[in-house]
């Protein structure tokens, strides 16, 4: 009986997790940058959460990344000197910004090696300008 229990509440889990995830915002991130070098991505959803997903995009290609619909999302963007105004250009241009459920401020913290982005203001410096009053 303790194991068919078990088994029910796994299973809600996921279904509770799929609700969550079919309600996500969506973001298109595309390397359209004229240099050749690709353009490496971290990122996660979740504070508690280390980068869980690493991507590589080479020149052209395009990512839809799905963030849940909270506060929090941890970006980085690293492509060595000039990471910074990459993924400024990245965020300008390829935001989606017609989602009515992608609401919030992007703030950034440059690092040595790139620059990481978060919804969260607390340990996160300047707010990129393009985001005010633009949802």
């Amino acid at each position: 009986m303790a194991l068919k229990l078990l088994h029910l509440g796994v299973l809600f889990m996921f279904a509770a997790a799929e609700i969550t995830c079919a309600d996500a915002a969506k973001i298109h991130v595309i390397n359209a940058l004229t240099d050749p070098s690709p353009i490496h991505l971290s990122f996660s959803i979740a504070k508690d959460e280390y980068y869980a997903r690493n991507e590589i995009l080479k020149q052209g290609e395009k990512l839809d990344l799905e963030l849940n619909t909270g506060p929090d999302f941890f970006g980085t963007f690293r492509r060595g000197e000039g990471a910074q105004s990459i993924s400024i250009a990245l965020y300008l241009s390829f935001r989606d910004l017609s989602n009515p459920n992608f609401l919030g401020d992007i703030y950034s913290k440059a690092e040595d090696d790139g620059v990481s982005l978060s919804y969260d203001n607390k340990s996160y410096g300047e707010k990129y300008p393009w985001v005010q009053n633009q949802i």
